[in-house]
């Protein structure tokens, strides 16, 4: 999008293509108690959200693409990364050429499903897309200075999880660790896991997958 003038309208006019998202955020962002002014006044900033999907999904997996270049070509810097660098920094000598593959796979996924049915991440990994997806949503919000309610980000994270653990993948693991309750309860975080789907059968794409650490 670089040198093109882009605006609001453009966004919303993305809307349409993401038909796995646009009910459900319509569902949330116009409560049923909503009164028909108020719905009528709030329509075009759930247009512009869901259309800011298309857009970010587009530029994600365009930037992984040109990070795994850079590590085909012998060119990787781990700090001057296009998206890598959203991903848990305690991880960082982890992301290789196949790690990057799958989780291109995974993040291709992601965004099939803004565009087809919302089905909750399958795994780690594609929880991690998920939210470098919100990431590049919040930088195209900034960069064109576009208006949209300051808690969006809260009340999207509530449709797009089912839970919020990948999150103490970001937090320091010394803190994590004096912290062992936060824990209770929550999926396996082992870089080993990243990829071992919560369900059976997974629902995601099989290159996306790996058998659970040991077997």
């Amino acid at each position: 999008m670089d040198g093109v003038s882009v605006t609001a309208e453009d966004f919303r006019a993305d809307a349409v293509k993401c038909a796995g998202i646009v009910g459900l955020f319509s569902e949330m962002l116009l409560d049923e108690d909503v009164d028909a002014f108020t719905r009528r006044r709030l329509q075009p900033h759930v247009q512009l959200l869901v259309g800011l999907f298309w857009t970010a999904g587009e530029i994600l997996v365009d930037e992984l693409f040109e990070d795994l270049t850079a590590i085909n070509t012998g060119e990787f810097d781990p700090g001057e990364t296009m998206a890598l660098h959203g991903l848990p920094e305690q991880f960082q000598d982890r992301y290789d050429g196949r790690f990057v593959h799958q989780f291109l796979v995974a993040t291709v996924v992601v965004t099939t499903r803004v565009a087809t049915s919302w089905e909750y991440p399958a795994t780690i990994a594609e929880a991690l897309a998920v939210k470098l997806l919100l990431d590049k949503v919040e930088v195209l919000i900034d960069t064109y200075e576009l208006e949209v309610d300051e808690g969006w980000r809260d009340d999207v994270e509530g449709i797009l999880f089912e839970d919020d653990d990948h999150e103490l993948l970001y937090w320091d693991p010394v803190e994590v660790a004096e912290h062992a309750r936060l824990l209770e309860g929550s999926v396996n975080l082992d870089y080993g896991s990243w990829f071992v789907p919560f369900r059976t059968p997974p629902r995601t794409a099989p290159f996306a997958v790996t058998d659970p650490p040991g077997q």
